[in-house]
């Protein structure tokens, strides 16, 4: 895991906040990291493990699964200072999955019991 841009762009506190029991005064300057919210443990339960069924929620009729919208999820930035480069990024990953999928044959190990029932 890793920052791209470890130091971050300089923000200021715009009111007094209380923070952790520390009091930062208005115009503070803060550098906020994505990691702090990525790698918190309370949202995202064993951060530094690959899981990816942590995105993923049961379909309604039982069957397979799909996406799940987490709002906490933003390696890309939020707001006007979003990543100028996510459009790229997800245009990278979907050719890498097509060109792998066209390259390379892909099987199920075990028959999902929903699949079964679609074939019979």
């Amino acid at each position: 895991m890793c920052n791209l841009l470890a130091q971050n762009l300089l923000h200021r506190t715009t009111r007094d906040v209380e923070l952790n029991g520390y009091t930062l005064p208005v115009g503070t300057r803060i550098v906020p990291q994505l990691c702090t919210v990525l790698f918190d443990e309370e949202i995202f339960p064993e951060p530094m493990r690959f899981k990816p069924e942590r995105f993923l929620e049961k379909k309604e009729n039982g069957c397979g699964y799909k996406l799940m919208k987490c709002e906490e999820l933003i390696p890309f930035g939020v707001g006007k200072r979003q990543c100028l480069g996510e459009s790229l990024a997800r245009q990278e990953l979907f050719l890498f999955t097509a060109n792998l999928f066209h390259r390379y044959t892909v099987r199920l190990l075990k028959l999902h019991h929903c699949l079964r029932a679609k074939s019979t």
